[in-house]
């Protein structure tokens, strides 16, 4: 099919299209984040290693990218600091491995039972801002802010317990030190909850960002048993958001890609206002769970990555018609958008919620 849309005009409207759960609003609001895996691969990155350790390469991929984004989609990105998805990890030691084909990775720090408390006592009063790749990235953060004058803040979210520790452990591993030493894996827990707040504290303060709000990536939650989340999530959770988003209206975000259908309703009694979901949990379930919660979806990434403009359109649509016509969705994909996705399809996406999601009577449905 033929998609004709003004892309710089949809995202001067996407402007007006809140967040909040109300229908006063053009239409259901779009976030497209471009994460570092389609940058590469919009860029033709090769040399995976390259990009995360070489600043001028990564910031020269970056302003390749931005005008094409702007050519065929309408928008720009301004440069960052890529550095994977083992910021918060590191923290807790264990080398990062960087190899030419892949994002990099942490090497578990926990082979058995016996590492737990020797790591417990590494992390007591370390300084946060000089472990694991903390140093590389203020520094790219400083040279940013230098060249480019944008102040890039950290602080306003963190990975959940159970994603940290399946890093540190192994995933398999993790599981295992769950069932066979709860009570050493409520100490590895304890000890995640204080090094996160302190992080995001100690972030916040440094880079100008506001003490309210906060944001929880957790995909390794789904894998837990609802005895095993209201044991150990759960009062990590609650203690973070009562932390940074103690009132009634704070921002309190989760994004996991696993299948969180057995545990929303932990997820509702915990108050979290916006979730991001893997595809596997229906939409119309989560609102039934969650009658008040915005859904940031839902739409599932290889759908958008492998599937026809038509499909795309039509899942936009069939969401809309289960739940986005309350108001309480931000059109997304559920999950990052994967490497190799298509711009037809993007646009496809666009396209459907600029005439299918519509509150203002602008288009017939």
């Amino acid at each position: 099919m033929k998609i004709e849309l003004d892309v710089h005009a949809f995202w001067e409207e996407n402007r007006l299209c809140s967040t909040e759960f109300t229908t006063r609003k053009p239409r259901l609001r779009l976030s497209m984040g471009i994460g570092e895996d389609l940058i590469k691969s919009v860029a033709g990155v090769t040399d995976h290693r390259r990009f995360y350790n070489d600043f001028a390469y990564q910031q020269a991929v970056r302003a390749q990218v931005s005008a094409i984004l702007d050519r065929e989609l309408g928008f720009t990105i301004g440069p960052a600091a890529n550095v994977g998805s083992v910021t918060y990890s590191s923290l807790f030691g264990g080398e990062v491995v960087y190899t030419e084909h892949t994002p990099p990775w942490i090497e578990p720090v926990i082979a058995d039972k016996d590492d737990i408390l020797p790591l417990i006592r590494r992390m007591d009063g370390a300084d946060l801002t000089r472990r694991g790749i903390m140093p590389r990235w203020l520094e790219w953060r400083q040279r940013i802010l230098d060249g480019w004058g944008v102040n890039i803040a950290l602080g306003s979210s963190f990975h959940g317990p159970a994603t940290l520790s399946a890093m540190l452990c192994g995933t398999t591993r993790f599981i295992y030190l769950l069932q066979d030493e709860p009570a050493l894996m409520k100490e590895l827990y304890r000890c995640i909850e204080e090094v996160g707040i302190r992080f995001m504290r100690e972030m916040r303060q440094l880079t100008g960002l506001s003490m309210r709000g906060l944001a929880i990536y957790d995909d390794d939650s789904a894998l837990l048993s609802p005895q095993l989340f209201a044991e150990f999530e759960y009062p990590v959770f609650d203690r973070w958001y009562r932390e940074f988003s103690p009132d009634e209206g704070d921002y309190r975000f989760l994004h996991s890609d696993g299948n969180m259908t057995h545990l929303l309703g932990f997820l509702n009694d915990l108050k979290i206002g916006h979730v991001n979901l893997g595809p596997a949990s229906d939409i119309a379930y989560i609102r039934e769970k969650m009658p008040r919660t915005v859904i940031h979806g839902h739409i599932p990434p290889l759908l958008l990555r492998n599937g026809t403009p038509e499909e795309v359109i039509a899942r936009v649509r069939e969401d809309f018609r289960k739940v986005g016509h309350d108001g309480g969705v931000v059109v997304d994909t559920a999950g990052s958008i994967n490497d190799h996705t298509p711009f037809e399809n993007l646009r496809a996406l666009m396209y459907a919620v600029e005439r299918y999601c519509r509150f203002d009577g602008k288009y017939d449905s």
